[in-house]
């Protein structure tokens, strides 16, 4: 569980020095820069076939390495997991 935990900070810290380097080179708002990044993300990370979700924990097992079964267990990926939270950040901020 903790390794789970982790993969997902540093997915979200990972985004979110990309939204500032694109911040920091561009003019556009902050916010519509991390709701496209969070987009994108979502995309590239969702299907688990790509280099940036290999990792994969069962969320039965609280966070343990998953076996390459995929019967009828609910299987997330950490990376998934930032990149969900990175978009909905980008609403929260805008709306608060």
């Amino acid at each position: 569980m903790k390794r789970f935990i982790f993969s997902v900070i540093m997915t979200i810290a990972v985004l979110y020095l990309i939204i500032y380097a694109i911040y920091h080179f561009t003019d556009f708002h902050l916010m519509s820069i991390a709701f496209v990044v969070g987009i994108v993300s979502c995309v590239f990370t969702y299907s688990g076939s790509t280099p940036l979700s290999t990792k994969v924990f069962d969320v039965a097992t609280r966070g343990n390495a998953a076996q390459q079964q995929m019967d009828n267990d609910f299987i997330i990926s950490p990376s998934f997991l930032g990149s969900i939270l990175t978009l909905l950040s980008s609403f929260i901020v805008l709306f608060v």
